[in-house]
């Protein structure tokens, strides 16, 4: 049991433990990077003071900033956590800092007509409210104010839709009383 230290060679150079494989082949390296040395097949280095880096034969492929932020694919984080590429997750839970839109269902909520979003789509070619594509490519989107903002629209196309189903059951019933009618004159 005890410490293990070491010291760079004239108290200037990067110190670092490396395990190197019986061919020679260096395998693991732990300690501060040193850009001139070709990496290990695995290595953790503190970097430039501050950084953590992981690197696989010489890759980079995560890093834990100095200021907390993490970056996996990149090693520019513009956020607590930044991935470039994909993520696979089993589940993804979003706390919401926009409030969800069952004010929709008020009595006194402004349902927006078919006839003005129509004529709002065909001026912009999206739906209102919701950014265009070149919004959405050029700035990103927000998860949390987009499922809000689609669970809206949702929302709202349920009482549009519940309002044409009662007109429509009014019609049919119109309908089947002018039948009647017809049927009964027809009768005398």
């Amino acid at each position: 049991m005890g410490n293990v230290r070491t010291r760079g060679i004239d108290g200037f150079s990067h110190s670092k433990i490396s395990f190197y494989r019986a061919d020679g082949c260096k395998f693991v390296t732990l300690g501060q990077g040193d850009l001139s040395e070709p990496n290990s097949t695995f290595d953790i280095q503190h970097f430039n003071g501050n950084d953590i880096r992981f690197l696989i034969n010489s890759n980079e492929h995560f890093r834990i900033k100095s200021t907390g932020q993490v970056s996996i694919g990149t090693i520019i984080p513009d956020a607590k956590l930044t991935v470039k590429g994909d993520i696979h997750a089993e589940e993804v839970r979003i706390d919401l800092n926009v409030p969800a839109p069952d004010y929709v269902f008020e009595e006194d909520y402004d349902l927006p007509s078919l006839e003005s979003i129509s004529e709002y789509i065909e001026a912009h070619q999206h739906l209102p409210e919701v950014p265009s594509g070149e919004e959405m490519e050029a700035n990103g989107i927000d998860l949390g104010m987009m499922n809000m903002l689609l669970l809206k629209k949702v929302e709202e196309l349920t009482l549009h839709l519940i309002e044409q189903n009662e007109s429509i059951k009014q019609l049919m019933k119109e309908n089947q009383d002018q039948q009647e009618e017809i049927e009964n004159l027809k009768l005398k």
